[in-house]
C-alpha cells in the first residue's frame, strides 16, 4: 500500500521549494518535522498532526489529512509574509499540489496561528497555518 503521507509530504515540500514568491525567501529550506541545527532563517516547517482514509470497499479511497505548516524567521515581519506566500501557494490551490498516484481535490487553510520564542536571548518568530488536504 502506498504510504500517503509521505507522498503528501513529497508534494508539499515539492510545492513550497517551486513556489517562486515563497522561494526567495526561504530558497528550498522547507523541512518535513524538524529543521537541522543551524539552518539559515527563514525557513518553513510541515509535519501531518490527523487524517483519516476511508474503509469503503471501492477501488477508491478517499482522505482527508491535516497538515501544520508555519515559518521560523528572526521578525515578525517575515514570518508574516511567509506565511502569508504559503498560503498563495496552497489555499484554494488544489491543482499545484500533486500527490504521486492520488487527485487532489481540497487544499484550504483551516485556522491560523502565531508565536514566539526566545532562545539563549534570541526571538524566533513562527506564523503559520493548519490546512486541510482531501484526495483519492
Amino acid at each position: 500500500m502506498t504510504d500517503i503521507q509521505t507522498n503528501v509530504g513529497t508534494a508539499l515540500y515539492n510545492r513550497l521549494t517551486t513556489f517562486s514568491a515563497g522561494t526567495a525567501l526561504w530558497s528550498n529550506r522547507v523541512y518535513n518535522g524538524q529543521a537541522p541545527a543551524g539552518v539559515i532563517l527563514p525557513y518553513l516547517i510541515f509535519y501531518a498532526i490527523s487524517g483519516t482514509g476511508d474503509e469503503n470497499n471501492t477501488p477508491v479511497r478517499t482522505f482527508d489529512l491535516r497538515y501544520h505548516i508555519e515559518a521560523i524567521a528572526n521578525s515578525h515581519s517575515v514570518a508574516q509574509i511567509c506565511a502569508g506566500h504559503v498560503d498563495g501557494a496552497l489555499h484554494h490551490k488544489d491543482s499545484n499540489l500533486s500527490v504521486s498516484g492520488q487527485t487532489v481535490f481540497w487544499v484550504v487553510n483551516t485556522g491560523i496561528f502565531e508565536a514566539i520564542e526566545n532562545v539563549e536571548g534570541i526571538q524566533y518568530w513562527r506564523r503559520g497555518a493548519v490546512y486541510q488536504i482531501r484526495l483519492s
